[in-house]
């Protein structure tokens, strides 16, 4: 439920260890636990859409699905629930439906 979950790679590749604030961990279904480290972001961009200062978290160690290389991430509920979504499978897009007031 995260903001935005990062794997190992992405994160190593991207040179984020270094710029970690702290440390967490979290339940996994597979072995437990996993670390996890907080990454200091200012904004996140998808599109048009832009947020500020989101949570963004990096798996600290690349094991498991937390070393995949099949995605550059997640975007977790956190910034999810905002919006309605639309998948569209076929094109491969993503569309974000403001909520109506």
């Amino acid at each position: 439920s995260q903001s935005v979950m990062l794997p190992h790679p992405f994160a190593a590749r991207h040179g984020l260890f270094a710029r970690a604030a702290g440390e967490k961990s979290a339940p996994s279904l597979a072995d437990g636990t996993r670390r996890l480290v907080t990454i200091p972001a200012r904004g996140l961009a998808i599109g048009s859409l832009t947020f500020d200062r989101p949570e963004v978290l990096a798996f600290s160690e690349p094991s498991g699905a937390a070393g995949s290389t099949a995605t550059d991430g997640l975007i977790g509920n956190t910034l999810l629930s905002r919006f309605t979504l639309y998948v569209d499978y076929a094109r491969k897009h993503l569309y974000f439906e403001p909520p109506r007031r």
